[in-house]
Formats: C-alpha cells, sequence, structure tokens
C-alpha cells in the first residue's frame, strides 16, 4: 500500500478521501501524473456543476460532492 502522494488510484467516499490535496496533480504538459479518485456516491444526477471539456460536446450536469478542487 502507498500514501496519497504516491497513489495512482483512490476509491472510497469523499470524506474518507479528503483533504484530496494530498494527491498528485498533472499539469497541462503531463496531466497523466494526476491521480484517480472513485469517488463512492450513493446517486448521481444529471444537474448541479456545469462540465465542460474535450470528452464533452457541449455541455453536461453532475452532482458533484463539492466543487472546491475542481
Amino acid at each position: 500500500m502507498v500514501g496519497p502522494s504516491h497513489a495512482m488510484f483512490a476509491l472510497g467516499t469523499w470524506e474518507a478521501l479528503g483533504p484530496v490535496d494530498r494527491f498528485q496533480i498533472g499539469t497541462p504538459e503531463y496531466p497523466d501524473r494526476s491521480a484517480t479518485l472513485i469517488v463512492e456516491m450513493d446517486a448521481l444526477s444529471s444537474v448541479g456543476t456545469t462540465l465542460r471539456g474535450p470528452s464533452i460536446k457541449d455541455t453536461a450536469s453532475l452532482s458533484l460532492p463539492e466543487t472546491t478542487a475542481f
């Protein structure tokens, strides 16, 4: 087992994973160097935070546990 600063993946509730700044973040040049966090949720809905990016045609919405980390 490795600590958060060396983890490539982590699974847990938002509370168990926090604070998320313990995990590696990527850079624009090397986004693959960030940790992937898989957050357990009771339910997801398509309302809430607006998402945009290369894999999203226009925009999408998702209920996130909090938005500061994003």
